[in-house]
């Protein structure tokens, strides 16, 4: 909701939570199984088609911005929670994930827009999917190169620079 910062300086702040929460995703392998509820897990690649996906119980999106005049800029904050394996009791959980982007725009005229921003700004690694812990004789798999590229960034920090011309 944008708000006019009012006595204190000129311009105006905004803020903006998206918050969603799952509160089933229960699927079965086949119309002979039973239904499990898949979420807060990593989900199940045994499907057929596989359900790849990590399904959060809860995740949000925040995003703070000030504008003033033709300027405005805006920090976004990401929180993905940790999840639990649906297939291996033994998997180490990925921990929880947070990202920051950063952007601002300049509006130079009525024709011409500059933008530009930062995403993953403090270049956060993806995290590692699958590890498993060393038990009795079963040695430990570090998971290396495995994360769930649709959830997690695994490009890094980027940045862009971009011109909007009305015409």
């Amino acid at each position: 909701w944008p708000e006019d910062v009012g006595g204190c300086s000129p311009g105006q702040f905004n803020v903006n939570v998206s918050a969603n929460y799952l509160r089933h995703f229960s699927t079965s392998k086949a119309p002979d199984t039973p239904f499990v509820d898949y979420a807060g897990t990593t989900g199940d690649s045994a499907f057929s088609g596989g359900l790849l996906d990590p399904q959060f119980r809860w995740k949000t999106t925040t995003t703070v911005g000030y504008a003033l005049g033709p300027w405005s800029a805006s920090v976004r904050w990401r929180h993905l929670p940790s999840i639990r394996s649906a297939t291996s009791a033994t998997a180490l959980p990925p921990g929880a994930y947070n990202q920051v982007d950063v952007s601002a725009r300049w509006a130079v005229t009525k024709t011409y827009e500059v933008r530009a921003g930062v995403d993953n700004l403090f270049d956060v690694d993806p995290l590692v999917t699958g590890a498993t812990p060393a038990v009795g004789t079963t040695f430990a798999s570090t998971g290396a190169g495995t994360t769930y590229s649709s959830v997690y960034d695994v490009l890094g920090r980027r940045f862009y620079v971009g011109l909007k011309a009305r015409f």
